[in-house]
């Protein structure tokens, strides 16, 4: 039904399909944020209708609202067909929720979805638009019978931290994708939220890149033999990206300078 309404004459002009091979109704909004928040009350005018619409969508949960960029985790994974109808997944700091979502519907009724977050506030909040979403319900009539589906084995909750995630005692247990979206200094969200820029100092880089190691290197940890971790930040700084992955590939060649090495994995 969105997607018809989406697709309508009236928003042709302004919200495009993404072109991908496993296009799973994504569409971009190509109007500005300026133009979409101007104040009219003309109900004939397509911004305004437009963000009727994805107000009342966002709210009900038949839409999620993210950015591109933050998109392609999930779908370079799927695209590349490493992401499987029956895969085991681990997000490793899975609030607010957008890329559990897009996980949910590429694993199917026959994958499972470990969702962590640290902060149990944040993990009400990511339960609240799991529940929304209604994504849940066709996996969960697609799977179990109406006695089963309170013991859902698709999604899963914890709320732990990702530096010490536990270890899964056996091989077949473990994910065959670890997600690791880690808290980064958001620079990378500057084009739709300029406070970022008026608040951020090279400080709070340099502050989360030891974090950031630890949750990538965890994530190596947990992931089965064959298996594959995404690691992603919203930032643009080389600190928090590709310093995180070089200190990782060190660290695995044994060639840091860090002795407090707690591995219990191989």
């Amino acid at each position: 039904e969105l997607k018809l309404l989406l697709e309508e004459e009236e928003f042709q002009t302004v919200v495009k399909p993404i072109s991908s091979s496993n296009n799973d109704g994504i569409y971009q909004c190509t109007m500005d944020k300026t133009t979409l928040n101007k104040k009219t009350n003309n109900t004939n005018d397509i911004a305004f209708s437009l963000k009727e619409l994805l107000l009342t969508s966002s709210e009900s949960g038949l839409l999620a609202r993210q950015e591109i960029g933050s998109m392609l985790p999930v779908l370079g994974l799927s695209e590349s067909k490493l992401l499987r109808k029956n895969a085991i997944v681990l997000d490793m700091c899975a609030s607010p929720g957008t890329k559990t979502l897009q996980v949910l519907e590429k694993i199917g009724n026959r994958g499972k979805l470990i969702a962590n977050d640290i902060h149990p506030k944040r993990l009400i909040q990511l339960k609240d638009a799991i529940q929304r979403s209604g994504v849940l319900s066709p996996l969960l009539s697609l799977t179990f019978t109406k006695e089963e589906q309170n013991t859902n084995t698709v999604l899963s909750y914890s709320n732990l931290d990702a530096t010490k995630f536990p270890s899964f005692k056996k091989e077949i247990r473990r994910p065959h994708v670890v997600l690791a979206d880690v808290p980064c200094s958001g620079d990378g969200t500057i084009r739709k939220d300029p406070s970022v820029l008026r608040s951020w100092s090279p400080y709070t880089a340099h502050a989360l890149h030891e974090l950031q190691i630890k949750i990538l290197w965890r994530s190596l940890q947990l992931v089965r033999t064959g298996g594959v971790v995404s690691y992603s930040t919203c930032s643009m700084n080389p600190i928090e990206n590709e310093a995180v992955v070089q200190a990782v590939l060190l660290k695995a060649a044994g060639l840091d300078d860090d002795d407090d090495d707690d591995d219990d994995d191989d």
